[in-house]
């Protein structure tokens, strides 16, 4: 899957896999995770979200997930006290 950005006009794929790259572009992949999951919306409507949609609300599906992932703090030079960092030992991993 390919996600096209109007503003960057480039392709980034969902799944760096996808992507036969000698060096994936990981800060563009963190910036297409962010825009894909970028809404605008009335309180009105991120409420009516909450009580009828079964998924996160876009803000932690934005937020919550990259921060379990070490690559994530390498791109953007990510430190404790940082508004996006997780200890160590509580973030999730997998795989």
């Amino acid at each position: 899957k390919h996600c096209w950005d109007e503003r960057d006009r480039f392709y980034y794929s969902v799944d760096l896999n996808l992507v036969p790259v000698e060096k994936p572009d990981i800060k563009g992949f963190f910036l297409n995770w962010a825009r894909i999951w970028c809404m605008k919306s009335s309180l009105e409507r991120q409420k009516l979200l909450l009580a009828i949609d079964v998924h996160a609300p876009h803000v932690l599906r934005a937020n919550v997930q990259p921060k379990n992932l070490q690559d994530f703090y390498d791109v953007f030079d990510v430190h404790e006290g940082d508004g996006m960092w997780l200890e160590p030992e509580k973030r999730i991993h997998i795989w």
